[in-house]
Parts: C-alpha cells; structure tokens; sequence
C-alpha cells in the first residue's frame, strides 16, 4: 500500500455528552488506509504562535497532523513530480495526511493546537528524516 495523494478529512465526534467530546482520530481501517504496514513511530503534539511557520520540508515517509485548535494556511507540493503547490486552510477536528515526499509548509492563523504522527524518525540525527524544501 502507497499513500500518494494528500488526504484532507474532517474527524467526526464519535461520542459527545456534558464532558465533552470524543473523536476517533485513527481506526484500524484508517491506520491501514495511510500507513499500511508501516507502525506510527512518532507522536508529538505542539502549539504554535499566530504568523508562525511551520514545516517547510518533507519526509521518505507518511506524516499526518490532526488540528485540535486554531487554524493554518498549508501549503504542500508534490517533490517527486514537482506538481504546482497548493494551498489549503486547515481548520479545528481537521487531519491531514501526507505522503511520502510530499513537502509541507504551514502558516498558523492564529494560536493553535495540533498533534503529529510519522511512520519514521523524528528526533535524534535526522537529516535523512527531515529534509528541508522552502515553499514558504
């Protein structure tokens, strides 16, 4: 299995009542659909400032950042057949999933909250993980 386009999807509420609400962020069939075999490696949730910049590289794997609060203007292009970038506004309960060498820039609106998975290294040496490709 090849994720090789960029997915945008809203999460639904799958469980609401005076606490709160849940969202199912991954299943077993959505895990399937844009990892494959390939194990979520790395978790990591960050806030980000109004007009910070975020990104500005891409991955040899599948990335997926869930939008809890805020909003950004994402910019993504396709490295490997340097397709035109596109724009798109992300905004809360909102996953988008990359695929691999997909590059990605992100422009928070306003202060937000989000939540990253890779299916590969991100911490420690990764110049081979994280390489950088200026769109913004």
């Amino acid at each position: 299995m090849t994720l090789d386009t960029l997915v945008i999807e809203t999460i639904p509420v799958a469980f609401s009542d005076f606490r709160g609400d849940i969202s199912n962020l991954f299943t077993p069939d959505s895990l399937a659909r844009f990892f494959g075999d390939t194990p979520i490696a790395h978790v990591a949730a960050y806030t980000s400032q109004k007009d910070a910049v975020r990104g500005n590289h891409y991955h040899p794997f599948v990335e997926a950042i869930f939008l809890v609060s805020g909003s950004y203007e994402l910019t993504v292009q396709n490295t490997r057949e340097l397709t035109k970038p596109e724009k798109h506004i992300i905004r809360p309960a909102q996953l988008v999933v990359f695929p691999p060498h997909f590059a990605h820039a992100l422009r928070h609106l306003d202060f937000s909250l989000a939540v990253a998975f890779s299916a590969g290294q991100k911490t420690g040496d990764t110049t081979k993980t994280v390489i950088p490709y200026t769109l913004l």
